[in-house]
């Protein structure tokens, strides 16, 4: 309950700095500070990751049976932002608005 509470006080909170940064500087202005205060919880993070081991890459059989991955999910979001643009397609209301035909 506590994370959607705060998520959805920053939606409401972080609307107002998109009329001043782009969506990708807020992105970076919001990440990078998250980052460095939850580095205090990481405690062993870097012995883990250095004693990780690689998983075993799924059999044909089985990489058949599963639904698309994120490459299909890329393949569809770069198209997407090929078509209307990157804000369009981030959702931003501002900005002028996509053509409606065919790609060209």
């Amino acid at each position: 309950m506590a994370a959607a509470i705060a998520e959805s006080l920053y939606f409401v909170l972080s609307k107002p700095l998109l009329t001043r940064y782009s969506s990708m500087e807020l992105n970076l202005y919001v990440t990078i500070p998250g980052t460095l205060m939850m580095l205090p919880f990481a405690g062993d993070l870097t012995h883990q990751l250095a004693s990780a081991t690689t998983p075993q890459q799924p059999s044909s059989t089985t990489a058949a049976q599963e639904p698309p991955g994120a490459e299909t999910c890329f393949a569809c979001a770069g198209f997407q932002i090929r078509r209307v643009g990157l804000g369009a397609a981030a959702g931003q209301a501002s900005g002028p608005r996509a053509p409606r035909g065919p790609v060209e």
